[in-house]
């Protein structure tokens, strides 16, 4: 990506429409046209579309079995750094590469990219590409990369060379370029850029991926130019975060008076939350909101116990690939550009009046105990002289 800007349009811009053949006028209606479609990947799953990245293949904060409870997640992406360290188990053949990972019945998407904890793409040294791995950063081989792929069977591949480095290194020339990247990403930039990557896709079957796009105004401002299938960590950032999603999908849903008072997204953290015994969501069929409360799992993040990320996690997920459901019944319906400006009137995020707390209520609570403890202990300790 070119990183020097002339005035109004960037050499980058230029260079894409003398390659593409694109004349100004041209990209003033692309915005204007919606190019929202119903598409399949992988051969049976409708897009739009959401790829759920995973952790060394299981999506974050679930188990195998947990997993068979979402009967929406059919697909996931993997990340090469994640399962590096099973490749040379996998080259023994006593088991295939997919039944050590237990991803047999899954769609795989391989990538080089860690989206779970938001790293930057491998950087590029001559033939090769480092990657942070567990055990530190690693320089590894195209040819590496690709034996796991073969290994793994893989339906899809996210190539290396679209894998962009946007790291920031020490040097004055790489933080320049960062800030010159910083503004490629600003909204109306990114859309545009969209737009004429979209335009130039002659093959229409052609599946068009797109990652780091997890917002739900975002996801449906890209769909409206075309892209199919999102990679996001976007369910696993809210459920880091103890919030549980709730934003408006549809008018068939019945939590309108939790948005009402709450916004698109509840703090479970918050100590009010304590005592609500209501489902997280009233009227939804995920496993969560039928069998456990708002005080349950308020109590689960706050103790930190595992409990709590999975049952949030389970409701989070389910509750995006409703969002992704509906998408696919409006554009099926002709009705996406009414339901895209009823979503955006209707979404709302509010900021939390008490921020989650830093230090979970059952260790402040210990300590608490503690301090009394200790207080009561001295100063019912028997006085010694230190006078001889």
């Amino acid at each position: 990506m070119e990183s020097k800007q002339c005035n109004g349009m960037s050499k980058f811009d230029e260079v894409l429409k003398q390659r593409l053949s694109i004349g100004g006028d041209v990209l003033q209606q692309i915005g204007t046209t919606s190019l929202a479609r119903v598409n399949l990947l992988f051969g049976y799953i409708q897009t739009p579309c959401y790829l759920p990245p995973s952790i060394v293949d299981n999506v974050p904060h679930l188990t195998p079995d947990n997993c068979l409870k979402i009967k929406d997640l059919t697909a996931q992406v993997v990340d090469f750094a994640d399962i590096l360290s099973l490749v040379k188990l996998a080259m023994n053949g006593i088991r295939s590469f997919r039944e050590l990972l237990n991803v047999i019945d899954y769609r795989l998407v391989f990538s080089a990219r860690d989206y779970v904890n938001n790293s930057n793409p491998p950087s590029f040294k001559a033939t090769a590409f480092m990657v942070e791995t567990s055990g530190g950063r690693r320089v590894i081989s195209t040819e590496e990369f690709m034996q796991a792929a073969q290994l793994l069977q893989l339906e899809l591949i996210v190539p290396l060379a679209d894998e962009i480095s946007g790291e920031k290194g020490r040097n004055r020339h790489r933080a320049a370029l960062w800030v010159e990247m910083t503004k490629f990403c600003a909204r109306a930039k990114r859309l545009e850029l969209i737009d004429i990557i979209v335009k130039a896709v002659t093959l229409v079957s052609l599946p068009r991926l797109i990652s780091g796009i997890g917002h739900p105004l975002d996801v449906l401002d890209t769909f409206n130019r075309g892209v199919d299938a999102f990679v996001s960590p976007y369910p696993d950032n809210a459920t880091k975060a103890g919030s549980v999603l709730v934003f408006w999908i549809s008018d068939d849903d019945n939590g309108s008076s939790a948005r009402e008072r709450f916004g698109g997204l509840l703090h479970l953290r918050e100590k009010r939350f304590a005592t609500d015994f209501s489902p997280l969501m009233a009227g939804f069929d995920c496993f969560t909101c039928q069998k456990y409360s708002r005080a349950y799992v308020h109590h689960m993040l706050n103790v930190r116990e595992m409990l709590g990320a999975i049952l949030l996690y389970l409701h989070n997920l389910q509750h995006y690939y409703r969002f992704f459901r509906e998408i696919r019944a409006v554009i099926i319906a002709d009705r996406f550009s009414a339901y895209h400006a009823k979503f955006a009137s209707k979404f709302k995020e509010k900021v939390s009046p008490a921020p989650p707390l830093l230090i979970p209520a059952a260790i402040e609570e210990r300590t608490r105990k503690t301090d009394v403890k200790m207080g009561v202990t001295k100063a019912t300790a028997p006085f010694v002289s230190m006078r001889q």
